[in-house]
């Protein structure tokens, strides 16, 4: 993830956090429980868009966003995509587990 700010953070079910880049290299990145911070996914050919409204299914398995400006790079363009996984998941223990403390 860059420097551009990122939009609001998402939590999964799974485990993890999820945000995504306003402009720069229209990337989501997942934040582990273990403090990693890595792309999940980019999107490519809509470098004039940010992509924005990450969300999960109940089940955890399938993962929404949107690109705000789409392939045109006008606010009509605007596109919605979904990805069904499995996505990441992590053991129980370490989903919950104090900062600081052992894992």
């Amino acid at each position: 993830m860059s420097a551009l700010e990122p939009s609001p953070i998402t939590g999964a079910s799974a485990g993890g956090l999820y945000a995504a880049e306003d402009g720069g290299n229209m990337e989501i990145c997942i934040i582990t429980p273990d403090d990693v911070v890595a792309p999940f996914l980019r999107v490519t050919g809509q470098s004039s868009s940010e992509l924005c409204g990450v969300a999960f299914n109940p089940v955890g398995n399938r993962m929404a966003f949107s690109a705000q400006r789409g392939t045109n790079g006008s606010s009509s363009g605007g596109t919605t995509y979904e990805i069904s996984g499995p996505l990441r998941s992590y053991p129980e223990h370490r989903r919950h587990a104090p900062r600081g403390g052992s894992r």
